[in-house]
């Protein structure tokens, strides 16, 4: 739900998580965490316009405070993740998911919908499914696709108006909804409806143009 949020807004992408400060640096004895200060730090990410800390462990919320310090983004959201899994927790979660919704939106300057947000979802189960689908049939990380979608009415304008992103997600290099055909076929169930996936490879990602 957090990435399905951002990536709703259009025009706002995604960068899931060491030097120009020793000092920021070693307090950290988590590898991860001073990897990750240091790539803030020294200006990799640069391109981000905020971030969005969880309560993790001590580390993470020291690296990313450090971060925000450093670089002051103009977008910084502290999300509260329950660690465990109970009925009041994941109304909790819905809560904090809510205003962390809200923040994004005031943000970027404009509004996510209940609609919208589900049909990222959508997309985004359609994109595991090919991906599991990938597995299946024994296909290399690098191969390149030609990818066939046989889905229902309701799942077919998600698909159409998300098909950059699945397409850059599976690697691929054509994109049909219709008929599941290919050397590699399987089955999925994405939102309680079936859907085809028809698979063939057409390259890999050093010789074909794909996403």
């Amino acid at each position: 739900m957090p990435v399905t949020a951002i990536s709703s807004v259009r025009g706002i992408g995604v960068a899931v998580s060491v030097s120009t400060s020793t000092s920021a640096r070693r307090r950290f004895n988590c590898s991860f965490c001073r990897a990750c200060l240091q790539l803030g730090l020294d200006g990799t990410y640069d391109f981000l316009d905020g971030l969005i800390e969880t309560n993790g462990c001590d580390h993470l919320r020291a690296m990313f405070e450090n971060w925000q310090h450093v670089k002051k983004y103009d977008f910084f959201h502290y999300l509260k993740v329950p660690h465990f899994l109970r009925e009041d927790s994941l109304e909790y979660f819905t809560d904090e998911l809510a205003l962390m919704r809200d923040a994004v939106a005031g943000f970027a300057g404009t509004e996510i919908s209940d609609d919208a947000l589900r049909e990222e979802g959508l997309a985004r189960e359609l994109i595991h499914a090919v991906q599991l689908a990938r597995k299946a049939a024994g296909l290399r990380i690098e191969d390149t696709v030609s990818l066939r979608l046989d889905v229902p009415d309701e799942l077919r304008a998600p698909a159409e108006r998300h098909r950059g992103a699945i397409m850059a997600e599976t690697l691929a290099s054509e994109f049909v909804l219709g008929q599941a055909l290919g050397d590699h076929q399987d089955t999925a169930r994405v939102d309680g409806r079936e859907v085809g996936i028809g698979l063939a490879v057409t390259g890999t990602i050093f010789t074909a143009t794909y996403g």
